[in-house]
């Protein structure tokens, strides 16, 4: 992972110490304040990029070593595919009630 952003955090953190307590400068406060909150959560994205790519790595080393379990998995997601794909068929065939709506709402919009 990328450790560019500790410095950068730093003198963000040295700057907003730097700035005088006055009222025309509180905008300026609230940017660096800002600035110093957009790099967290950089940090912390990354962080979740990180742990993810080794969960994926993990995966699939386990798969590699252990071919029927992989198989399984495989099996197991296309029933869950096929199960969807099912229910889209069988609610293509009735018409609309306001629940269905709701439901493609909630899919769109999450």
């Amino acid at each position: 992972m990328k450790e560019n952003t500790e410095q950068l955090k730093s003198l963000l953190l040295k700057a907003l110490a730097a700035t005088p307590n006055d009222f025309s400068l509180s905008e300026a406060k609230s940017l660096i304040t800002r600035a110093i909150e957009s790099v967290a959560s950089v940090e912390a994205k990354r962080t979740k990029r990180e742990a993810s790519l080794q969960e994926r790595r993990q995966a699939k080393s386990m798969m590699i070593q252990n071919p029927v379990s992989a198989w399984q998995a495989i099996e197991a997601e296309l029933a869950t595919e096929r199960r969807k794909l099912e229910e889209i068929r069988g609610r293509r065939g009735r018409p609309k009630t306001s629940q269905d709506e709701g439901e493609e709402l909630n899919n769109v919009f999450g």
